[in-house]
């Protein structure tokens, strides 16, 4: 997964100071309008505007700020008080800062600081997230330390500390925590680094990093990989608990699971106690009922039996497993092999198309040809 942002860390220059000193003119109903191309760019409104000359201040009480970016609606931040550089535009608003981006996400915490060289708004503080106009059964909720808003980009991170929900019906909620995250809502998608935990009703999930798809303003789609010289994520998922090196989780609209997906020296097993080795392990439904899907070097363990093939199919409700591509089953000494073989966890009977050995047929409990 690429980073997608600037590396930044916490708020990168000194804030703006009053001075200790009476101002020099004050201004009641200030209001200030900046243009670029004949296209409004900024507007700052506020109750009264303290002018200090020498240092190029104002000091502004209750300010709005409108921030153009792009065709797109304005970016509106509001503060008890504002600090501006007149010569610059740098702005300081603080005292309960809040900023709402043109998607309708709520920014809220102590200090925003606007850099115009980036059009970046930066914070060092504790930050909350939530999206305006949501219904309960949507609801989403993310807080974290530090923040950076790309206007251009319209790409917003968060630094460190990262807690997440997001309710996805009045029976599921999703919970997810890390290091740090981004949000890009035009491309409908949250990114989270570092020690990433997700849980839900449906699903545990452990890994390095995480992708969010949303449609709908809902989850659809997860994808989990490992990062380093071991990668590695752990999954719980209903029955079966696995690892692998990545995994995609595709979600129904109440957040149910409908379809996963694990890739990479994938080692599985089921909750009664079937194990399975394979380089990739696709779960899906057919006809209403699960399958498990493996291919590559697959291995099955059960009970006595030791089953391989380059494909195979598990069917948990029935225990039914079907080997294809140079499968085998070996039970102590036993082997038989052939083109297709099934067999079952539930019972110790093996069916063997085209069979290539017949040592042990009774051990094994095979039937067919």
């Amino acid at each position: 997964m690429e980073f997608r942002g600037r590396r930044s860390s916490v708020l990168l220059f000194s804030l703006l100071t009053i001075p200790a000193r009476q101002p020099n003119v004050e201004i009641r109903g200030f209001n200030f309008v900046e243009a670029k191309q004949n296209k409004k760019s900024m507007e700052i409104r506020a109750a009264a505007a303290d002018v200090y000359k020498p240092e190029d201040l104002m000091v502004l009480k209750e300010p709005l700020t409108l921030l153009w970016s792009k065709e797109r609606a304005p970016y509106r931040v509001n503060g008890a008080v504002g600090v501006l550089k007149t010569a610059t535009r740098d702005l300081e608003v603080r005292g309960g800062s809040q900023l709402l981006s043109p998607d309708e996400l709520l920014f809220v915490t102590e200090k925003l600081r606007y850099d115009p060289a980036a059009n970046d708004f930066l914070s060092d503080e504790s930050v909350e997230v939530r999206r305006l106009r949501m219904n309960s059964d949507a609801a989403f909720k993310l807080a974290g330390q530090g923040l950076r808003i790309d206007l251009d980009r319209s790409l917003y991170e968060i630094h460190s500390k990262v807690r997440a929900s997001q309710r996805v019906s009045s029976a599921s909620n999703f919970l997810v925590t890390s290091r740090r995250a981004e949000i890009t809502p035009e491309l409908r998608q949250a990114y989270f680094y570092g020690s990433v935990d997700v849980r839900s009703k449906y699903l545990s999930l452990r890994g390095d990093e995480l992708t969010i798809h949303f449609k709908d303003n809902k989850p659809s789609k997860l994808v989990m990989v490992g990062r380093g010289r071991n990668p590695k994520i752990q999954a719980t998922m209903g029955k079966l608990k696995l690892i692998s090196q990545g995994l995609d989780v595709t979600l129904g609209p109440s957040g149910e699971m409908e379809r996963s997906e694990a890739k990479g020296s994938v080692d599985a097993i089921f909750d009664d106690g079937t194990k399975f080795v394979a380089e990739r392990l696709v779960s899906v439904k057919e006809n209403g009922q699960s399958v498990f899907i493996l291919e590559g070097q697959v291995n099955i363990f059960t009970g006595e039996r030791t089953a391989t093939s380059e494909f195979a199919r598990f069917y948990p409700d029935t225990g039914d497993i079907h080997l294809e591509r140079v499968a085998a089953v070996k039970k102590g000494d036993q082997l038989i092999e052939g083109e297709r073989i099934r067999f079952s966890t539930k019972n110790s009977e093996v069916r063997v198309e085209k069979a290539k050995g017949r040592v042990g047929r009774q051990d094994l409990g095979l039937g067919g040809r």
